[in-house]
């Protein structure tokens, strides 16, 4: 029987901004490895896989994490659509909850949060980042293969093939959408990994929530950062105004 739900967890080293980001160490594990095991504690996600690139810089990560027993499927580096098409087929299943590697606090219980909408609702695409209000790091998008497939076929322009799912949002007349919204207006919290001082904040929140790096939820993490605004201060320069 195929799994109904997998996250896909698309990874890769090559970034621009912050070369081998998802290989940067925190608490002596991989900022990956910590994505990774984060997704896992969501109880509506079957399976998880990493989508990487078939680049030769992406080899070690690909290797470690199949050392540490993730299921890794390599495609496209720049139609990252079709990367995700081809891992979707691979693994064969019926609807992809969309992760990057890049957002090591990402919380199960929000994961499970916007896969409930989905389910209930009976939309093409769900997701939490439109009218944002949950931190930027808590990113999830879960959508059915039927229409990830029919966004393989149709889109065309770079950025429809490299921004996986803005075809969706971009299409409302073709596909049933549904937000997610928090409770709590925290869309200018930046809990993402793109630069070093993005690296720095998330490392002072895993330094203080040693041993407990799995379990912390995005509200003891908001309230550690409310609690120490220096340690929010060290990318705010980067963070959404407003």
């Amino acid at each position: 029987m195929k799994p109904l739900t997998v996250a896909i967890i698309q990874a890769r080293n090559g970034s621009t901004r912050l070369p081998g980001k998802v290989m940067r160490c925190v608490n002596e594990r991989p900022m990956v490895i910590w994505v990774v095991d984060r997704v896992r504690a969501a109880t509506l996600v079957d399976e998880v896989v990493v989508a990487t690139t078939v680049d030769a810089q992406d080899d070690a990560m690909a290797e470690m994490l199949s050392d540490s027993g993730v299921r890794v499927l390599r495609g496209s580096t720049h139609d990252v659509l079709d990367r995700y098409y081809v891992a979707a087929r691979q693994v064969s299943v019926e609807n992809i909850v969309r992760i990057t590697a890049d957002c090591p606090l990402i919380d199960a219980r929000v994961i499970d949060d916007v896969v409930g909408l989905f389910l209930k609702s009976g939309s093409d695409y769900t997701c939490n980042i439109m009218s944002r209000t949950y931190p930027d790091g808590q990113d999830v998008e879960v959508f059915s293969f039927g229409s990830l497939e029919r966004a393989w076929q149709e889109a065309k322009t770079p950025r429809e093939r490299e921004h996986v799912t803005i075809y969706f949002r971009e299409h409302p007349e073709f596909f049933k959408i549904s937000n997610l919204k928090y409770e709590h207006e925290w869309g200018h919290m930046r809990w993402t990994l793109d630069y070093a001082e993005d690296f720095a904040m998330i490392e002072e929140v895993f330094r203080a929530f040693k041993g407990r790096e799995l379990e912390v939820s995005m509200e003891e993490i908001a309230a550690f950062l409310q609690k120490n605004p220096q340690v929010c201060a060290l990318n705010r320069k980067y963070a959404v105004q407003g």
